[in-house]
């Protein structure tokens, strides 16, 4: 039987500058708090993320994620692997997705950064078509939210307010 898996590739310009959007990428923990105000109010979305172990740098490099959408809970551990400009990140463990591999590479560019995102996820399970159909429209209004934070969050930092 053939699992649920998606796949996707998106492309936003973060007005701030690489070290500036790498830093917020590298920042997990606070990230609930400035996606938490983007995000569809249906369905409920928790999260609640854990640096297990840090890079010599200090970039995260084992994170446990708590979630919790749509009456559908998972605990998940990832692996980073941090460059220059951008990050690899691996599923290590999770009781709902078989696979989760993400790069994220950062380009400086004169408006900023232009951060692309090319992941795959793949369930453990095979979704009844309709509840797939809707994850992948939850899905798609999860990553422009994203993408909507990500930029403003951009804009914060690089003005120099930096919300915790």
């Amino acid at each position: 039987m053939e699992k649920s898996m998606l796949h996707e590739k998106h492309k936003v310009v973060v007005p701030a500058p690489l070290e500036t959007t790498l830093r917020i990428l590298q920042d997990v923990e606070s990230m609930d708090g400035w996606i938490r105000p983007y995000l569809p109010r249906r369905p409920r979305v928790s999260a609640t993320t854990t640096v297990l172990e840090r890079t010599s740098s200090g970039a995260p490099r084992l994170v446990r994620l708590k979630t919790s959408a749509a009456g559908i809970g998972d605990t998940s551990l990832t692996e980073y692997v941090w460059t220059d400009t951008g990050c690899r990140t691996m599923l290590r463990a999770s009781k709902v997705l078989r696979a989760s591999n993400a790069a994220i590479d950062l380009l400086p560019i004169a408006a900023g950064t232009l951060l692309t995102l090319e992941a795959t996820v793949e369930l453990k399970i095979r979704l009844p078509k309709l509840v797939e159909l809707s994850f992948h429209k939850y899905q798609q209004d999860f990553t422009s939210a994203v993408t909507r934070a990500f930029i403003a969050e951009g804009r914060r930092r690089s003005a120099g307010v930096h919300q915790r």
